[in-house]
């Protein structure tokens, strides 16, 4: 039986890859197919056979192609520099790698990402298998499965993306650290997209409100608030101030380590500037607004929300991108400078970023803008109807 079996392997497109037809399974009304590939390991020099996966968890001749030349050309480069090759049980699983990333990264360097990602990981990703399997035994298909199980869920696209970036970042400071060697399933799988651009921003009038009942309840989080607003600046931009990043002779703050990676100084305002004199005032730590294990805040005060959701500012709302956290602040910053007539370009440079790309969501906010391309479009059809053939 296991003769005829193995006579009903037939060839693809791709050397070394084969199919095999199931006697007893179907998939979407045909006998569902197991890709296996053969190649010799030049360790050894003998022949390998390898079952890739079957079509019904997503697997294709081309997939399984990749994988067989990847795997050849790791191990033509181990036996050119020696590397002894790396046995299935050595590999660790998703779990332990986790808990070297946890430690040696991610508290070993303080990052203020710590308690989300061990928060995300601890909900989404230790109750599932994808925790006990091996680095090298995870596939697209794992990767698809969480993506699918999460929407079913109702989770929001950012959480999904946010579940999955933990396990991409966990499985490629392994390969970095040695660990294991690939290949990385996320060089076949893409991440879904995600659309959180934020459409609202506060108006003067709830501006006033905010503000003036945020700083009865939390002087830490107005100031914070002030910040955002009045420099337009993220929340962990303004979390990761140190007191050396404050210069009150100039007038400007040093943004270390910001999203785009380049590191920038903002202009205070004056009422920026007289605020964080008199907080730091009191303050005995390196960090302007530390933690109360002097710690970089990885979250704004509940205060924030609490003020935005008593005056109703977020009632009716089902779109998570239309409701109005903090990050609105530096949306509103951008908003009311639009308003004024500055650029796309002086908007970017404002923003930290670096290109006008992100800032065009602005565009409509400028007065003229629409009017003057209305007003261009117009003449474009006045001249090519006055050139048509009558």
């Amino acid at each position: 039986m296991a003769a005829a079996q193995q006579n009903e392997r037939k060839s693809t497109r791709f050397d070394g890859v084969y199919q095999r037809p199931s006697r007893t399974k179907r998939y979407e009304g045909k006998p569902d197919v197991t890709y296996t590939i053969d190649y010799y390991d030049p360790h050894t020099g003998k022949r390998v056979r390898k079952a890739i996966g079957n079509r019904s968890d997503g697997i294709t001749a081309e997939y399984a192609n990749s994988v067989r030349q990847t795997l050849m050309s790791t191990a033509k480069k181990e036996v050119l520099e020696g590397i002894m090759p790396q046995t299935g049980k050595s590999v660790p699983t998703f779990g332990q790698a986790w808990l070297r990333y946890k430690t040696d990264w991610l508290e070993a360097n303080e990052k203020a990402s710590t308690y989300n990602d061990t928060s995300c990981y601890e909900t989404h990703l230790k109750p599932r298998d994808i925790d006990s399997r091996s680095l090298n035994a995870i596939t697209v298909v794992d990767l698809e499965k969480i993506v699918q199980e999460k929407r079913a869920a109702g989770y929001a696209p950012q959480t999904i993306k946010t579940i999955l970036g933990i396990v991409r970042r966990v499985m490629n400071k392994s390969m970095k650290w040695k660990m294991w060697r690939g290949p990385s399933p996320f060089n076949e799988f893409t991440m879904p997209e995600v659309d959180n651009e934020r459409t609202r921003y506060l108006s003067e009038e709830d501006l006033e409100k905010v503000f003036t009942q945020l700083k009865e309840k939390n002087h830490r989080a107005w100031i914070m608030a002030v910040i955002a607003l009045q420099c337009g600046l993220r929340f962990k931009d303004i979390a990761q101030l140190e007191i050396s990043d404050i210069n009150f002779e100039d007038g400007t703050l040093f943004i270390r380590k910001p999203k785009n990676r380049r590191s920038r100084y903002v202009v205070m305002t004056q009422t920026v500037r007289e605020a964080l004199q008199e907080w730091l005032q009191a303050t005995r730590s390196h960090l302007v607004f530390p933690s109360k294990a002097n710690k970089v805040l990885w979250n704004v005060d509940e205060d924030f929300r609490e003020v935005i959701n008593g005056l109703g500012l977020n009632d009716n709302v089902t779109d998570n991108k239309d409701k109005l956290v903090f990050h609105s602040l530096r949306h509103t910053y951008a908003s009311h400078l639009a308003k004024q007539g500055y650029s796309e370009m002086t908007l970017a440079k404002l923003l930290g970023h670096r290109s006008t790309e992100m800032t065009r969501r602005y565009a409509h906010l400028m007065p003229g803008t629409q009017q003057a391309a209305a007003e261009e479009l117009e003449m474009l059809f006045k001249v090519a109807h006055q050139a048509s053939p009558q």
